[in-house]
């Protein structure tokens, strides 16, 4: 977030009941106004995903295996060392 958007100081509100992004405050507490979520998210897919937090890498272990078992068509994986023993 503040690699796109330096003045931002923190989120407001975290709550799950919230967009965090519409309580972005400055440094000088005040609201930061409309963030450029596009830019955010191009950011965010620079870093390398930590498939390891929770059980992220097994869950989508299982995805693929369930998307390939119930295709129609011959699946051929993206990502081979997810595909699996």
């Amino acid at each position: 977030m503040q690699r796109v958007h330096r003045s931002v100081e923190k989120i407001g509100d975290t709550s799950s009941a919230v967009d965090p992004l519409a309580n972005l405050l400055k440094k000088d507490a005040e609201a930061f106004g409309s963030p450029d979520k596009v830019a955010i998210a191009l950011e965010a897919t620079q870093a390398p995903a930590n498939l390891d937090i929770l059980d992220l890498r097994d869950r989508i272990t299982e995805l693929a295996e369930f998307i390939r078992t119930n295709s129609r068509e011959t699946v051929i994986p993206a990502a081979p060392e997810l595909s699996g023993p």
